[in-house]
């Protein structure tokens, strides 16, 4: 199977390439909302591609849909959620054991605190869009994040995501980048190291910076 072959929306493939050429030997990714695994497919693709399954990928998900999915309904199991079918689409990076699928809401403190803090050197925000949302992942995971990590956001274009970033990130860093192109992602780097921005960021006049 091929990550478009997965239902969904996925136009982010420059942030998710960010996230594995950054992450270093035998680190550690979050990527928070993986809906379907279209998204996880293909960064877990450029793993395996790459030699990176010395990385190790958690996905968290309620796997149930956020309130923009309200009238999804096709594919849920038994058990109301698409966790099963989600799992079938990821099944060969479970199987060599570098990928894990966590279900749960994001803001559930067992599931957070079931993680050390410092522990995830690159966290993708992609949860549920809702201002409040947003800025609980920033909150309750930021934490996680190495000193020299860095949490990507994605869908910048969306008025509560952009919105809830900037509040979230005023207190944390003194930078941070919104790339536009095909799709708008941010990037927030933990050390606030401008040296270690402009790795990640191609800057040119489209970037914007806080």
């Amino acid at each position: 199977m091929k990550y478009y072959e997965i239902p969904g929306w996925f136009n982010g493939h420059e942030q998710y390439d960010k996230a594995v050429d950054y992450c270093p030997q035998n680190g550690n990714i979050l990527e928070i909302g993986c809906f379907y695994g279209r998204s996880t497919h293909y960064m877990c693709s450029n793993i395996v591609n790459t030699n990176r399954k010395d990385i190790t990928v958690y996905c968290l998900d309620t796997f149930k849909g956020s309130s923009e999915h309200a009238n999804l309904k096709e594919l849920l199991g038994e058990d109301g959620t698409f966790y099963e079918f989600t799992k079938k689409n990821l099944q060969p990076f479970i199987d060599e054991g570098f990928l894990h699928l966590l279900q749960s809401r994001s803001d559930n403190p067992e599931i957070i605190n079931s993680f050390e803090d410092k522990f995830f050197d690159t966290i993708i925000v992609d949860g549920a869009h809702e201002y409040d949302a947003v800025l609980d992942d920033i909150e309750n995971w930021w934490s996680k994040l190495k000193d020299t990590g860095v949490m990507l956001f994605d869908d910048m274009y969306m008025e509560s995501v952009n919105q809830a970033t900037h509040k979230g990130l005023a207190d944390k860093v003194s930078e941070f980048s919104v790339v536009y192109g095909k799709e708008a992602y941010g990037i927030a780097c933990k050390s606030d190291d401008k040296k270690q921005m402009n790795k990640l960021v191609k800057i040119t006049p489209e970037n914007y910076f806080k």
